[in-house]
């Protein structure tokens, strides 16, 4: 699925050997083959697997995070619902 700046999704994410489940909005989206990463950033974090397109998402706690499309399980946009029941359960995206 191609997620959207602008929309909410609720996802799984894994990072490292944790699996997470987690809501956001993505707010940015980056193709890392039209705006590759700089060259200080990919020494820092050698091991690390990258994939082509990295989002910016601002989560339910008010982080906002970048996230490999390839570490994101499973997303699926939360509607208008979803967002007012979410709501109603004190999160806020």
């Amino acid at each position: 699925m191609i997620m959207v700046v602008g929309n909410v999704y609720k996802f799984d994410y894994l990072q490292g050997s944790k699996d997470e489940s987690r809501v956001g909005r993505v707010i940015k989206l980056r193709d890392t083959y039209l705006e590759p990463l700089s060259h200080e950033t990919l020494m820092r974090n050698r091991n690390i697997v990258r994939s082509r397109f990295l989002f910016t998402v601002r989560t339910s706690d008010g982080q906002c995070r970048n996230m490999y499309e390839h570490a994101m399980f499973a997303p699926h946009k939360v509607g208008i619902l979803g967002r007012v029941l979410l709501w109603l359960k004190g999160v806020r995206v």
